[in-house]
């Protein structure tokens, strides 16, 4: 189960990164994308490492 939520997460961090990097490029939405980014990888971290806590 531990697997399946990592390369879940995984995907939707990869997904949501692109994205933020088109707002920042295509949109110039630097704060935007900077955000979004960085919100996306902080995700990531916190939700894999409270199912490998629980």
């Amino acid at each position: 189960m531990r697997f399946i939520i990592l390369i879940a997460s995984l995907a939707i961090c990869i997904e949501t990164i692109f994205y933020g990097i088109y707002e920042y490029k295509q949109l110039k939405n630097k704060y935007g994308g900077v955000s979004v980014i960085a919100l996306s990888v902080f995700m990531f971290f916190f939700i894999n490492i409270m199912v490998y806590l629980r």
